[in-house]
């Protein structure tokens, strides 16, 4: 009878100390796992979303620029000045100013892109139909750390010389500002990168473009 009560004791008496603790150490460890994974994955949609909101921020910035740049010359109330007025390149902040009709309502705008504490920011100036009435800059891309333009002058065929049969072509000639600010172009290479940090880790995003001009006043006469 005792033999039978001392087995009824063992088969009721629970876990030990030891297995408790054994069980602990258990739990600890893949608690801790389950942590160490599930941060990295936090960091990780940190950082993507970083990276889409600085991509998207520079996308839109570059399809706005390319659409003013392709009303660059498009004016029809008026305006006798340069088309581009003003132009700075060769360095990491570029900037450039020019004058079209950029929002088609048969008025022209001048259009100014300059980067000031690493924002690339827009000036819209309107004519007024005797000077220009100026507007505010607004940012259109934060972070930016690399604004930079190069103009060309190309022309398909050059003049041949009247013995020859076929004319010869030309490829493009990188002007400088000068002579963009004072003369034409037919093609604008753009380069915007924007640059940000999360938690140590550095974004970068860098979008490149071309932009042909269309209007017969900005395009070289071969």
């Amino acid at each position: 009878m005792r033999f039978a009560a001392d087995r009824h004791w063992r088969s009721q008496h629970g876990f030990t100390l030891a297995e408790m603790m054994t069980s602990l150490v258990t739990f600890a460890v893949v608690a801790g796992a389950i942590v160490s994974v599930t941060t990295t994955s936090f960091s990780s949609v940190g950082y993507q979303t970083r990276m889409l909101d600085a991509q998207i921020d520079v996308a839109s910035a570059m399809a706005l620029i390319r659409s003013d740049l392709l009303a660059a010359g498009y004016v029809v109330d008026g305006v006798n000045q340069p088309i581009f007025q003003d132009v700075t390149t060769g360095t990491t902040a570029d900037s450039v100013t020019f004058v079209g009709d950029v929002n088609s309502d048969n008025v022209s705008e001048r259009v100014t892109y300059a980067v000031v504490n690493r924002q690339l920011l827009r000036t819209q100036d309107t004519w007024s139909g005797a000077g220009w009435t100026a507007g505010t800059a607004q940012p259109v891309a934060n972070n930016v750390t690399e604004f930079t333009l190069q103009f060309f002058v190309s022309c398909a065929f050059a003049a041949a010389p009247a013995p020859t049969p076929q004319p010869t072509p030309q490829p493009p000639t990188l002007q400088t500002a000068a002579e963009v600010a004072g003369g034409r172009t037919s093609v604008v290479k753009i380069k915007l990168t924007a640059t940000a940090s999360y938690k140590g880790k550095i974004v970068t995003k860098t979008l490149t473009t071309e932009v042909a001009e269309r209007q017969e006043n900005v395009r070289p006469n071969c």
